[in-house]
């Protein structure tokens, strides 16, 4: 994509027009510019009186955002061996806009946790089922 044409270029631009020098496509040529391009920096500049460059705001809003973050950052902590489906689970109570999976795993790897399986050694260790065959996990 193509630089933005300056601030003061712009300005000259419209001042020319609105002095009444020219046309809108004499203009546009003039200061080497497309005639839509020219037609959109006047409509901006009628509409808001200044010709500054626009930030748009590209994508999509992220699903979770900081301060909801901080509650599954909270909901980990207290809990860290929670399986993915549990945390959403828990996280989804009582909300309107559920997340899943994937969303929720994205969250934690924005928070930086580090994926860590549960071991079942010390687990199953104890259960009766081990006990009766005698062998050792």
């Amino acid at each position: 994509m193509a630089a933005p044409y300056s601030i003061d270029l712009r300005l000259k631009a419209v001042k020319a027009y609105e002095n009444g020098e020219s046309s809108q496509q004499e203009i546009a040529k003039v200061f080497g510019m497309g005639i839509a391009t020219f037609a959109r920096y006047w409509w901006q500049y009628k509409e808001t009186g200044d010709v500054a460059i626009t930030e748009y705001k590209r994508g999509r809003k992220p699903a979770v955002n900081e301060k909801q973050l901080l509650r599954i950052k909270d909901l980990v902590i207290n809990r860290p061996d929670i399986s993915l489906s549990e945390l959403c689970q828990k996280y989804n109570l009582g909300r309107t806009k559920k997340i899943g999976i994937t969303v929720m795993f994205r969250a934690i790897c924005k928070l930086e946790f580090k994926r860590k399986k549960k071991s079942l050694y010390a687990a199953q260790q104890d259960t009766e089922e081990v006990k009766k065959t005698g062998r050792n996990l």
